[in-house]
């Protein structure tokens, strides 16, 4: 189990080290100005998640936040078989491969 704040930390150094710092131009502008909101506004986001009638049900945030991240892991690395194009608005396609889940993972249990 890690905390919020980890989950937020690492999946914010995999997306600003791994995807924006690979795009280039406005394209990079506006990605990390996307994440960058996003980052203020994660608190919301992640209540939101965290009380969705899914998420209890499988169980993999506690009652007081933290997230089971080795669960999440374990079922996402079981699934990524094969790589997965993201067209993003305006920004273009990115492609996840399934060592990406990995990376995330790392990313995620450092803090960032």
């Amino acid at each position: 189990m890690v905390s919020y704040t980890q989950v937020k930390q690492g999946l914010s150094g995999y997306i600003t080290n791994e995807i924006i710092a690979k795009m280039a131009g406005w394209q990079q502008w506006v990605a990390g100005a996307f994440v960058a909101l996003a980052m203020t506004r994660a608190d919301q986001i992640f209540d939101t998640i965290r009380t969705s009638p899914a998420v209890k049900l499988l169980g993999v945030v506690s009652e007081d936040g933290m997230v089971d991240i080795d669960a999440l892991h374990t079922a996402f690395r079981q699934q990524a078989k094969d790589s997965v194009q993201i067209d993003l608005p305006m920004l273009g396609a990115v492609t996840l491969a399934p060592g990406d889940i990995d990376l995330i993972y790392q990313y995620i249990k450092q803090g960032g």
